[in-house]
C-alpha cells in the first residue's frame, strides 16, 4: 500500500529534511582517477589533466598538466583571460590558483591530515606575496606549513591570457614519498576575477574542497 503523503507538520518535517540533504551533482555519481607522466626533458608537449567541466556544470576556462618526479611535483597552467585583479588572502575573489594534494592519498579519512596541503599560486605578487600554504589543520595531526621560498613561480602574461608553471618541490609536500606510495589525492580550483572558478573533479559549490581530501581525484604516479 502507498502511505499517505503527509499533511500540516508532518509536510514541513519533511521538506526540512529534503532542504537539509546534501546537494547532488553529477560528479556525486563518479570518483576521477587519472595517471600524469613523470617529468622528462625530452617532451615537448603539455599531457593536460582530464576536463571534467561536463560533470561539475561549469565553464571551461583553463587547461592544466600535472608531472612528477622523485624531486617533487611540477604544474603547468594556461587561463583563457587575462590577469584583472589578485588579492591575498582572500584570493577566491581574484584571479589565482589553489591545489590541493594529498601525498597519501587517504581515502578513508573524512578530515585533514598530515598529508594534506592546500596551495595557493598567484599570478603576481600581493603585498609581496606570490604563494603561500594555507592548510586548515584540526587538531595535532598536521605538519609545519612549508616555505614560500621553497616554490618556484613563472608566470606569462599576455593580452588575453596567462600561463603559470610552478614547481613543487619534495621539500614543500609533506609525505611525498613516490617510491613507496604511487598514487596522490588531487584537485584544484583556479579562481577568476568576477566569475566562477573552475575545478578538477569536485566542486566547491556543492562542498567545502579544502576539508575533504578523501573526495580529491586520484592520480596515479605513470613512470
Amino acid at each position: 500500500a502507498v502511505p499517505p503523503r503527509p499533511t500540516g507538520r508532518g509536510l514541513h518535517v519533511v521538506d526540512k529534511m529534503i532542504k537539509d540533504l546534501p546537494p547532488i551533482s553529477p560528479s556525486s555519481f563518479f570518483h576521477v582517477s587519472a595517471s600524469i607522466s613523470k617529468k622528462s626533458k625530452s617532451k615537448k608537449k603539455h599531457s593536460y589533466l582530464p576536463d571534467t567541466s561536463g560533470l561539475l556544470s561549469e565553464d571551461l576556462f583553463a587547461r592544466t598538466a600535472l608531472y612528477w618526479d622523485e624531486a617533487g611535483l611540477s604544474f603547468h597552467v594556461e587561463v583563457q583571460k587575462p590577469v584583472e585583479e589578485v588579492f591575498f588572502p582572500n584570493c577566491t575573489k581574484g584571479d589565482s590558483i589553489e591545489l590541493f594534494i594529498d601525498t597519501r592519498n587517504l581515502k578513508t579519512t573524512h578530515s585533514i591530515t598530515q598529508f594534506s596541503h592546500q596551495l595557493v599560486f598567484l599570478p603576481i605578487e600581493v603585498d609581496g606575496i606570490q604563494t603561500a600554504e594555507v592548510t586548515s589543520f584540526r587538531g595535532d595531526d598536521k605538519h609545519e606549513l612549508a616555505d614560500p621560498n621553497h616554490f618556484v613561480i613563472k608566470t606569462t602574461l599576455k593580452k588575453r591570457e596567462y600561463t603559470m608553471d610552478i614547481e613543487i618541490p619534495k621539500d614543500a609536500l609533506h609525505g611525498y614519498d613516490p617510491e613507496n606510495f604511487t598514487s596522490l589525492g588531487f584537485t584544484y580550483r583556479i579562481n577568476r576575477y568576477k566569475g566562477k572558478p573552475q575545478h578538477f573533479a569536485i566542486s566547491s559549490t556543492f562542498f567545502s574542497v579544502e576539508k575533504h581530501p578523501e573526495l580529491w581525484a586520484t592520480l596515479h604516479l605513470e613512470s
